[in-house]
């Protein structure tokens, strides 16, 4: 029985996935995994104005590591509001149920209250 060979597909963020070909041609991308230069329906306008965003992560985190999290707080910090990535040692993904979450707690409240402001009421109406 011949049967055919995974493919991997790059999803073009980084991702990877393996598959089977498919069956009907011999392709191994399909087109809804190929990056799409340009801009899109769905984009992020980092230089907008917006609320305060801390980014917070732990230096053990394999979902979300350390480098990715720092990388969107730089995009982010084209924006005038306060962006600011902190990175807690020793935790991973699960900062906030791991024991400590408390201290991590603390620190994201009293970053928030510094920052907090009644001067940009206005990203409230609508």
């Amino acid at each position: 029985m011949n049967r055919a060979k995974p493919a991997t597909v790059v999803l073009g963020f980084g991702w990877s996935s393996t598959r089977r070909r498919p069956k009907a041609c011999g392709s191994t991308r399909s087109p809804s995994a190929l990056p799409v230069p340009g801009h899109q329906d769905t984009w992020v306008d980092y230089s907008a104005d917006r609320a305060p965003l801390p980014f917070i992560g732990g230096e053990q985190d394999h979902i979300m590591p350390p480098a990715v999290n720092k990388s969107k707080a730089e995009h982010y910090h084209k924006s005038p509001a306060p962006t600011e990535y902190f990175e807690f040692a020793g935790r991973d993904h699960w900062t906030w149920v791991a024991p400590g979450w408390e201290a991590v707690a603390n620190h994201a409240l009293e970053w928030g209250l510094a920052h907090a402001s009644t001067d940009r009421l206005w990203l409230l109406s609508s």
